[in-house]
């Protein structure tokens, strides 16, 4: 036996998470729990869709911090950009190659 099922007033949302990357929080200062998050809304009245709503922010996973753009700078008035400060996942240490030469005193020069 299928329920029909008739709202008089009501919402429902989700949430979706748009990036992967975490970015500290300025109000709880935890490490990587901001995230660029879009919120989808729908208000319902009598069984009828009635507005849609689309909004997309930082949210703070950890303290329900919410704001449409990252601070410019952190409490220790560091650049937010911290892909610049901190060692990139593609950075790898790289080794130098060195040419060999038949003459001995070349041996140590850089492979470019």
């Amino acid at each position: 036996m299928e329920k029909n099922l008739f709202v008089v007033a009501g919402r429902s949302g989700k949430k979706v998470v748009l990036e992967h990357l975490g970015h500290p929080c300025p109000k709880c200062k935890a490490l990587a729990t901001v995230q660029l998050t879009r919120t989808e809304r729908q208000l319902i009245l009598f069984n009828r869709r009635i507005k849609d709503t689309a909004t997309v922010r930082y949210e703070c996973h950890a303290c329900d911090w919410k704001n449409r753009s990252l601070p410019e700078t952190w409490a220790d008035d560091k650049p937010r950009d911290r892909l610049a400060q901190s060692p990139s996942l593609f950075s790898l240490p790289t080794r130098k190659k060195h040419l060999i030469h038949p003459n001995p005193s070349l041996h140590s020069l850089p492979y470019v």
